[in-house]
Order: structure tokens, then C-alpha cells, then sequence
């Protein structure tokens, strides 16, 4: 079991695996029991799914979560992340939306709408997302590279290279390999 997991499996633990009628939390259960499941459980089981590639499970979790509770800002964004990882844009952007309207001050949401736009071919919107999040955020890395990439595929190649060099010096790996491949000579 690798760290995050055995993590978030620990913290599924702390939060309270035995709830209301005693019965153990299993993330490979059926999900009938996840009335029961504080939302706190909830997310733990969401994102050990997530972290496992299992995104419908984990998409299941966040949707019993989130009708405990629709104000979870992080809930809306991490199931719409679910959404893009099986390539439901539509989806992922409606989720990622609504996370933003709940708190428009969170980078990461701005950086998933940019990437959902640039899957979209929305690369006006993707932009505008980006920046929006590097505003937010100078240091949020993966912003820079997908800044980069979008340029890239411009053929703007030197305000690529600046936003891959934004990205390698925040130590963002793609991002040394984006300029090695495409800005040095």
C-alpha cells in the first residue's frame, strides 16, 4: 500500500468507521449503507477510490456525500476531477462550476476549469481559467505547464518556454521535459 492511500486508509479509520449501527465501513461495499457514513468518512472512502483509479466508486462516495451535504466546495471539485479522469467534460465542468461558485478563491478550481477547456478546445475560456488561477496562486505549477502547453500548440513558442521555465523552476517535472524537448537547442 502506498503512502497516501494507507494514509487516507487510516483516516477513514479515525473518523469513525463504526457509525450509527456499529457496522464496519468497507470501500468495496455496495454503498446502500452510505446514509449512514458521516461526510467526513465519506470523502476519506471518495479519495481512497480515487487514489486507486476506481473514479465511479469514488464518484458514488461524493455523490452520498454530497447529498448530506451540498455546501462541500472540495466535494463538488474532486467528483468533477473524477468526471475528467473518465473524460465527462461536460460533467467535470458542471461539478467544477459549482465548486467555484461556493469558493471562487480556489486556484486548483480555476486550474481543473482551464483544463477542462482545453480538452473542450475552449482555449480562450482555458486561458482566462489559468491566469485566473496563477492570480490566485503564482507557485500552482501545473498552471504554468498547461499555460505553456496551450501556447505551444499556438506555435507561440517562447511564451511557451517562459511558462515551462515558471513551471521547472517551481520544480514541476513535465515541465523540465516540456522545455528539454521544445525550447532548448
Amino acid at each position: 500500500m502506498n503512502p497516501p492511500i494507507f494514509l487516507l486508509f487510516l483516516l477513514v479509520l479515525l473518523l469513525g468507521c463504526r457509525e450509527n449501527n456499529g457496522d464496519n465501513v468497507n470501500p468495496n461495499s455496495d454503498l446502500r449503507s452510505e446514509h449512514s457514513l458521516s461526510t467526513d468518512s465519506l470523502y476519506a472512502l471518495a479519495m481512497l477510490s480515487y487514489e486507486a483509479e476506481d473514479f465511479s466508486k469514488a464518484i458514488q462516495y461524493f455523490d452520498a456525500l454530497l447529498l448530506q451535504d451540498s455546501l462541500v466546495s472540495d466535494a463538488w471539485h474532486d467528483r468533477g476531477l473524477c468526471y475528467y479522469m473518465i473524460e465527462n467534460y461536460p460533467q467535470a465542468e458542471q461539478d467544477v462550476r459549482t465548486s467555484m461558485r461556493l469558493d471562487s478563491t480556489y486556484a486548483p478550481g480555476w486550474l481543473q476549469l482551464g483544463m477542462i477547456y482545453t480538452k473542450t478546445r475552449k482555449t480562450e475560456m482555458a486561458l482566462a481559467a489559468l491566469k485566473q488561477s496563477l492570480q490566485l496562486d503564482s507557485t500552482l505549477a501545473p498552471a504554468w505547464f498547461e499555460e505553456g502547453a496551450i501556447y505551444m500548440d499556438l506555435k507561440k513558442v517562447n511564451e511557451a518556454c517562459f511558462r515551462f521555465q515558471k513551471a521547472a523552476n517551481l520544480g514541476y517535472e513535465p515541465a523540465k521535459k516540456a522545455l528539454a524537448q521544445f525550447c532548448y537547442e
